[in-house]
């Protein structure tokens, strides 16, 4: 019996070990990105738990939000970009596997002014998912549109002037359709399930940019303090 403890307690520890070695190679792959891309790096970041309220956000325990980079988000933008991991707890659904993580690679671009939450979702993510983030769908002129997207915002105005034809016609090309898109308060962003993906930041972000360039000027001079033009960072 006690050389069985001992095996699964040496078991154990180098489990232990290999998670804190496959962890240690995972910051320093983000901190070599990083510092290759002109991006800043920080182990965690605690602001960023809190900053946002809505799913994937305000649920579960122990949240972290970890692996972050920041940096600009496009060639010549004023907008900072950050990237990183999300993730939180939910407890065992009672086989004694014990508490789920839930990991989410979140890239947002900060916004000129603060915004009402608007949820722009795929439909092939699913109708269930959009009702959830805002209750009815808003409907456009667009029936294509309407197929492929579903927009909830509780801000009926600020939907129809951030969605006008230029930016549903983005939309509907194919390298956004699966860009799940939320604007909340300064911030627009957009996750995916799983562990970052460096690869894909800088062009997520850029692609973030590019939507909010298509927001028209006056949605920001409507929202800034000094209603006057808005800024770019």
């Amino acid at each position: 019996m006690g050389s069985l403890l001992a095996v699964g307690l040496v078991a154990i520890l180098a489990l232990g070990g290999l998670g804190l070695l496959v962890a240690r190679r995972r910051r320093d792959a983000v901190r070599v990105w990083a510092e290759a891309n002109g991006w800043s790096w920080r182990a965690s970041d605690r602001s960023l738990v809190s900053r946002w309220s809505e799913r994937p956000f305000g649920t579960g325990a122990v949240r972290r939000a970890t692996e972050v980079v920041s940096g600009p988000a496009s060639a010549g933008s004023g907008r900072l970009a950050v990237s990183f991991r999300y993730s939180y707890q939910t407890p065992d659904s009672g086989d004694g596997s014990g508490p789920r993580v839930h990991e989410y690679h979140v890239v947002a671009v900060m916004l000129p002014a603060a915004l009402p939450q608007l949820d722009l979702v795929p439909a092939n993510l699913g109708t269930r998912i959009a009702t959830a983030l805002g209750g009815q769908d808003i409907v456009f002129e667009s029936d294509d549109f309407n197929r492929r997207w579903r927009v909830t915002s509780p801000d009926l105005r600020l939907a129809h002037d951030v969605v006008h034809p230029r930016t549903m016609a983005r939309l509907l090309e194919p390298d956004v359709a699966d860009l799940r898109l939320r604007f909340a308060g300064d911030a627009l962003l957009t996750w995916t399930s799983g562990r970052p993906r460096l690869d894909t930041v800088r062009w997520t972000a850029a692609r973030l940019d590019e939507m909010i360039d298509l927001v028209p000027p006056y949605v920001w001079q409507d929202r800034s303090p000094s209603g006057g033009a808005s800024p770019t960072g």
